[in-house]
């Protein structure tokens, strides 16, 4: 299991509801991306791991993007939120983060060396660092990643 929880700001460049064509098309892109993982995630391919299940989370996704598996994120955001950009507008807008779990299967789990990140950092470069703690069944350990550096070393 992988879990990503970042600052919409670091992945959108915003924190906002998406109201502008822009901005709507900058938050399909990341959501395509992220539910994604094998664009910005690799495993060494004698662990044989293969995604299971993703799920995403976040206030600025319309239930349209809440992530069931599929990849359905083409709708208008808009409808019916009127009141809430509202409150955007006169200065109640609040932090907005996005939360990622990836559940993986690998055939061979004692063979899973290292994890690269380096895709996450190229699609997603208002990502500066990255603090990773990982558990497993005989080791944990903390590290921090960032652009020049985007590998887990797993013993």
């Amino acid at each position: 299991m992988i879990e990503l929880n970042s600052p919409a700001m670091n992945l959108l460049g915003f924190e906002h509801r998406a109201n502008t064509a822009r901005d709507k098309k900058t938050l399909q892109q990341a959501v395509e991306v992220l539910r994604n993982p094998s664009l910005w995630l690799q495993t060494n391919r004698a662990a044989s791991c293969q995604l299971e299940k993703s799920d995403l989370d976040s206030t600025l996704l319309g239930e349209e993007h809440h992530d069931d598996g599929h990849s359905d994120a083409h709708e208008d955001e808009s409808e019916g939120r009127h009141e809430d950009d509202h409150d955007e507008h006169e200065g109640r807008e609040t932090h907005a983060d996005f939360e990622l779990v990836l559940h993986y299967h690998c055939d061979s789990p004692g063979r899973l060396q290292s994890l690269d990140l380096s895709g996450l950092f190229r699609r997603f470069t208002g990502i500066e660092e990255i603090d990773v703690q990982w558990i497993t069944e005989s080791h944990q350990s903390a590290t921090e990643l960032n652009p020049n550096n985007t590998i887990i070393s797993l013993p």
